[in-house]
């Protein structure tokens, strides 16, 4: 069998790069306190997923395999509900008033996360999520699509919650940074279910190809628009 001109693991190369990247730019630039902490976070989970799928794409043994579905779930599970927290406090200091709300949420969501994670990390002993195949797209199972659905639920939640702040802004400044956050967060998801749903017809997934347009939108943004380092208005 001939080896493919690109390599399977050139967008997480990619996408691990662009994220250091962001990372070093946003500890340059200081973000406010209070979203500094769920934003270094996101970065540090996403590129824990990275790393993860990487090791999926480039090992051939059923061992690595397992290795790199607890690395890859360790990383995705956290990233979203780093994700919904950055967005509700992103929205909180940008003058939308959650109320309760805000802290509610953001416990909620750790608390999901860290229940599907438990899920996936536990499957080898009841074999209820997915069946690891080396080499090709695991068998998923009955508990994969509410373990899966937890991350997706948080991330469309937080592009939700920021398409709601900039729709609601006066400020065109928060209003162009809140739909930039919301669409660099929302290419992930979109690109992963477009690969997931018509698998058959792309043959690869598209998720880190989502992460690497997540990254470059938040290094614009950061670059250019003064993007998580805003103080409240």
């Amino acid at each position: 069998m001939t080896e493919p001109l690109i390599p399977p693991v050139l967008p997480n190369l990619l996408a691990a790069g662009l994220f250091l990247g962001l990372i070093a730019f946003l500890g340059m630039r200081r973000p406010p306190r209070r979203i500094a902490a769920p934003l270094f976070a996101f970065n540090a989970f996403v590129l824990l997923y990275i790393l993860g799928d990487a090791i999926t794409l480039t090992d051939s043994s059923m061992f690595w395999e397992r290795i790199g579905i607890a690395v890859l779930y360790s990383g995705s599970l956290p990233a979203s509900a780093a994700c919904w927290v950055l967005a509700v406090r992103y929205a909180e200091i940008q003058g939308m008033p959650l109320r309760r709300f805000g802290p509610l949420a953001v416990r909620s969501a750790v608390g999901l996360a860290a229940l599907a994670w438990l899920v996936v990390f536990t499957n080898p002993w009841h074999h209820l999520v997915l069946v690891p195949v080396v080499g090709a797209n695991n068998v998923h199972l009955a508990a994969w699509y509410p373990v899966v659905g937890v991350g997706y639920l948080l991330t469309w939640g937080s592009v939700a919650l920021l398409g709601s702040l900039a729709w609601r802004a006066t400020d065109p400044r928060i209003r162009c940074n809140a739909w930039l956050m919301a669409a660099g967060i929302g290419a992930t998801p979109v690109l992963g279910c477009l690969s997931y749903r018509w698998y058959a017809f792309i043959r690869s997934d598209l998720t880190v190809v989502g992460l690497c347009i997540t990254a470059l939108v938040f290094l614009f943004g950061a670059y250019r628009t003064r993007l998580f380092s805003l103080l409240p208005i």
